[in-house]
């Protein structure tokens, strides 16, 4: 039983975009399908169109809001996918990891002004927007959130909120990443970006990538925009099946009251040992297990260098929690499994 199961729009939902692309002769370089989903996307998130750009994926997502922002040096959590520092470093800045708070499982806004900072929501949950109001740079790595459906309508000027269309995400279209802005010129910039620095004519401005988000990609996309009521209600489904285990199995999750559209089921457990005992069970009886974020960036060897300040609480956590298996196609079958499972062990 995977940990994941990714799911993308039926081929028959996607064949008429892809007709379309092959009528118009244009399938790449903002065409027509990409411009149409710049405006869809800017009704779901309530915010102008000019404020949305399309992007190839995620983490080049992060690497160019970051790269045309004033600041060259951000303070990350290292409790994150190691996309997020990659994405940082690709795009030139300096890295400094921070903890994370307890329960919250992201960093608590700073005071500086001079740095910018990256703000994970963790596992699918909203980004804390207000709560970063007062930082002049800040970039929310939203990757997992997009079904957490929040209004942007507010956002701050120097901010901007990424969300991954992974096909392992919410709204999985295979790959690629719609950006919010708080200005219509970070956004323009970012188009740019995405575009070797072109911006109404053929000179490079800046360092940029080719970044762009292909008519194809904007197909899948559009096909998942298509079906988003009924693949909400499918989390939804999915959700409620994986709380019932927890309170039945008395299992811990780790955010508590998140957003319950989210493709993860991350559990929390009072001890390592704990831990590493519920693994090893789902491991022998055939369940995918996943400790999503590893141990903290700061554990891997790509990161070893980076400055850090004290970070207990991503030690700690980074020991005592599991992905669980989550995904829209597992049913009551999948979970009654999983419950056999635990009974048996009589955790």
């Amino acid at each position: 039983m995977p940990v994941q199961r990714p799911e993308l729009p039926y081929l028959a939902s996607v064949e008429p975009y892809l007709r379309s692309i092959h009528s118009s002769g244009k399938f790449t370089n903002f065409g027509p399908l990409e411009r149409d989903l710049v405006s869809r996307f800017a009704k779901f998130f309530s915010v102008s169109e000019t404020q949305v750009a399309l992007c190839a994926n995620a983490t080049l997502a992060i690497a160019g809001a970051t790269s045309i922002a004033e600041p060259k040096s951000w303070i990350l959590p290292s409790f994150t996918f190691v996309a997020t520092p990659h994405a940082v470093a690709l795009g030139g800045g300096d890295i400094q990891f921070a903890d994370v708070v307890s329960g919250k499982w992201s960093i608590a806004p700073g005071a500086r002004s001079d740095i910018g900072y990256v703000s994970v929501a963790p596992f699918g949950s909203p980004p804390e927007i207000e709560s970063w109001g007062a930082l002049k740079t800040v970039v929310h790595d939203a990757a997992a959130s997009i079904g957490a459906e929040s209004n942007l309508s507010k956002l701050p000027e120097r901010h901007a909120v990424i969300y991954s269309l992974h096909a392992t995400k919410v709204l999985g279209s295979g790959e690629g990443a719609v950006v919010i802005f708080g200005s219509a010129e970070d956004t323009r910039r970012f188009r740019a970006w995405t575009n070797f620095g072109f911006s109404s004519s053929r000179e490079s401005r800046f360092q940029s990538a080719n970044a762009k988000m292909s008519e194809i990609q904007a197909a899948y996309v559009h096909a998942a925009l298509d079906g988003w009521r009924r693949e909400k209600e499918e989390w939804l489904e999915a959700r409620q099946l994986a709380q019932n285990l927890e309170i039945a199995h008395n299992l811990s999750p780790l955010l508590k009251n998140s957003n319950p559209v989210s493709p993860y089921w991350i559990v929390e457990f009072p001890t390592v040992l704990d831990c590493e005992r519920f693994e090893h069970l789902m491991r022998n009886s055939g369940i995918e297990t996943r400790r999503w974020w590893g141990q903290g960036c700061h554990r891997m060897p790509a990161f070893a260098h980076v400055k850090r300040s004290p970070l207990p609480v991503t030690t700690s956590i980074g020991s005592r929690y599991l992905g669980l298996p989550m995904a829209r196609s597992y049913g009551s079958k999948q979970y009654d499994f999983i419950s056999q499972v635990l009974s048996k062990a009589k955790l």
